[in-house]
């Protein structure tokens, strides 16, 4: 297999903010897509694009503002209280937050249960 396309550092921040939120399975997922680019069989559904989507719904720098963060209980930020005839629905709910999808227009986007994250702490500044 090929190195994988996500640098180093930021699967090091990706995998510190999975411990730090206690999420312990993720984090030895990680570890094991890492190696698993590297020659080994990573775990089943761990490849480039689900890493990203976990570094975009925990705002690991650079990825830090892919997903706009709404207060908890928002409407869609585009389509807004018209998004009620599509539904809002869940789509992933982690320690700290969640994303949701609009039915409507799929749009994504996450809330958190407190401010955005220092970013400085994440890469070490």
């Amino acid at each position: 297999m090929t190195s994988p396309g996500i640098p180093r550092p930021i699967l090091v921040a990706l995998g510190k903010e999975f411990r730090r939120r206690g999420m312990q399975n993720h984090a030895e997922h990680l570890a094991s897509y890492y190696r698993g680019n590297q020659g080994h069989r990573p775990p089943y559904g761990w490849d480039d694009g689900h890493v990203l989507t976990w570094l975009k719904r925990l705002r690991i720098p650079p990825y830090e503002f892919a997903l706009p963060a709404l207060a908890p209980a928002s409407d869609c930020p585009h389509c807004g209280p018209q998004s009620v005839f599509g539904g809002r629905r869940t789509l992933c709910t982690f320690p700290g937050g969640a994303e949701f999808i609009c039915g409507r227009c799929e749009m994504t986007w996450l809330e958190l249960e407190r401010g955005p994250l220092d970013v400085r702490r994440l890469v070490g500044v």
